[in-house]
């Protein structure tokens, strides 16, 4: 795509600066993504580097468990055994990190090796992505584009002869952030040292850990402490473990552990504390004694304000609704039917609906049953309490259904339908 933003027009502008990869760095690349190999068969042995072909002195089991040395060119094979002519190794990641103009930049290419009895091997160095990285922790992304079939582009067919282009992630991640076999690191910025301690980058894939600790400087202490399970937590998390650093530091600081397999639970804990109001500094939520119960137990407050924001929304933009309503079942709303300790009423508003509908987990409000002319809706409680929902057709009078809890019946469910019934009459009588 074109660029869009001043970043991206940078990055376009500079990209096209970007010297070529060296012939030193190949080579590199050669030599750490392919093993050499050769071909053996009865009587001869063919090199795939160098494409001779020489006598066989070793038995076959050695030169299989042993591997030989190319008289030609001499590197050391790895033999198998096979009639092959010719033979071509699967492609290649190979990423040079570098940088360029105060920006850290990966440049990934893929390998392709074609060998040919009796001649060279030739290697084939494709640039696919390049990932722009700034001070800020910001990634640029320049790729080529991928072959596509339909609406769907597919991962990893690249289009090799096209040229690089702004791109984005996201639909599939894994796309442009690659973790290359091999990797040549160059160059880091001096706010990446630490980013050098670990060979293997704590197992995360290189840009990610750099957009992590250029974005937020905490990450180095979590590298100086070991914190590997919340490190690696991070990397697909990366804002959501930044916004809530400063209790996690105060967690660590009174001795929490993060374990295998909990890190996802206790961020989401944090994360559903702060939603409902707690004290992020307070120790007392931050290090709790049994995080399991400690996570049912935030859920369900978590579950019961959300609850409560949905009501309030409902009962908000009810508010729009409610003259039609009160214009269309005006004369019902005086209607209270009695008997022991069962009351049904009409519902008296719109805003009933909505308090109908959230209490007694049915769809009266989601629905827009107050919008149904031919039907009135009335609530029986029992001793106070909601118990059913019943909707009634004013044109044949019958109950056309009558709910509880979740849309099922309650045990009064028979008395309620013969009270009702037994009352029909005083609604008749206001139609």
């Amino acid at each position: 795509m074109k660029p869009k933003t001043n970043l991206q027009w940078e990055v376009y502008n500079l990209h096209s600066e970007l010297p070529p990869i060296t012939v030193n760095q190949v080579d590199y690349g050669k030599n750490k993504c392919f093993k050499p190999k050769g071909f053996a068969t009865s009587k001869k042995i063919w090199c795939a580097e160098c494409g001779c072909e020489f006598k066989r002195d070793d038995s076959q089991l050695s030169v299989s468990l042993f591997g030989v040395d190319c008289p030609n060119c001499g590197k050391h094979l790895e033999v198998n055994s096979s009639n092959c002519r010719t033979y071509s190794p699967r492609n290649e990641y190979y990423t040079v990190i570098t940088t360029f103009k105060g920006y850290q930049l990966l440049r990934h290419f893929i390998l392709m090796k074609k060998c040919r009895k009796g001649e060279a091997a030739t290697i084939d160095c494709i640039e696919v992505v390049q990932l722009w990285i700034n001070v800020k922790g910001t990634t640029t992304i320049m790729a080529k584009p991928t072959n596509t079939f339909g609406m769907c582009g597919v991962y990893d067919a690249w289009c090799l002869g096209s040229m690089m282009e702004i791109r984005n992630d996201a639909y599939i991640t894994e796309k442009y952030h690659i973790f290359s076999n091999v990797i040549k690191r160059e160059k880091l910025l001096p706010q990446l040292k630490y980013a050098k301690i670990d060979s293997n980058y704590f197992g995360i894939t290189p840009d990610l850990l750099f957009k992590m600790i250029l974005k937020y400087p905490f990450v180095e202490t979590l590298i100086k402490q070991k914190q590997m399970e919340l490190l690696r937590y991070m990397k697909d998390n990366i804002d959501k473990v930044g916004k809530l650093w400063p209790s996690i530091r105060i967690a660590l600081k009174h001795g929490y552990k993060f374990t295998k397999g909990h890190v996802g639970t206790y961020i989401d804990y944090l994360d559903m504390s702060r939603a409902i109001g707690r004290d992020m500094r307070s120790p007392k939520y931050l290090v709790p004694d049994d995080l399991h119960k400690a996570h049912l137990e935030v859920v369900k407050l978590k579950t019961k304000q959300d609850e409560k924001l949905r009501l309030e929304k409902n009962i908000k933009e009810a508010m729009k609704y409610e003259e039609q309503y009160l214009k269309d079942k005006a004369k019902y709303l005086g209607i209270i039917i009695q008997e022991g300790n069962i009351v049904i009423h009409v519902l008296q508003s719109v805003q009933e609906f909505a308090e109908e509908g959230a209490t007694m987990h049915h769809c009266v409000y989601a629905c827009n049953y107050f919008k149904k002319k031919d039907s009135l809706i009335l609530s029986a409680s029992v001793d106070g309490k909601r118990t059913e929902t019943i909707e009634l057709n004013l044109r044949t009078f019958e109950i056309v259904q009558s709910r509880s809890i979740c849309n099922k019946n309650s045990e009064y469910h028979d008395k309620i339908l013969k009270v009702v019934k037994g009352n029909i009459n005083l609604i008749k009588q206001v139609a």
